[in-house]
């Protein structure tokens, strides 16, 4: 074996190099059997991403409406707010409107991060704890 290729790496059972840098540290040098592990987290990294995007897809179609009083809100898995409808007789009562928008709103966002939890959890298989006053 050259000077240099292979040198300092340390492979066999129980050492991080096992496996497959255990064939390559005897045919690439050691800064670069470094380079093929860490593509391989990256790898590791890009399938985390992608499945992220996928989740994060389906909380953007999520829907959940609410109503109270005259108002009706629409939102998304990711909080977004879709669609405000009040009907025409709430504008005579603003000082109740107000609360109304309001209620609707908070009660909007607890029913929205209730339904993307479960969308997360049917999508990946995790099971997400619940995290008093988030969920």
């Amino acid at each position: 074996m050259c000077a240099g290729w292979g040198f300092g790496v340390m492979v066999g059972p129980g050492t991080p190099f096992f496996g497959a840098a255990n064939i390559l540290a005897y045919v690439i040098p050691w800064w670069e059997v470094r380079e093929v592990l860490i593509l391989f987290e990256l790898e590791g990294l890009g399938k985390f991403l992608g499945e992220i995007g996928r989740v994060r897809d389906a909380l953007k179609g999520l829907r959940v409406e609410v109503t109270e009083g005259p108002v009706s809100l629409t939102l998304n898995g990711l909080q977004e707010v879709v669609r405000v409808r009040i009907r025409p007789e709430a504008g005579k009562e603003l000082a109740r409107l107000e609360g109304w928008l309001g209620a609707c709103f908070n009660k909007g966002v607890a029913a929205s991060r209730q339904a993307a939890k479960e969308e997360i959890e049917r999508l990946t298989g995790w099971t997400i704890p619940a995290i008093p006053g988030l969920t």
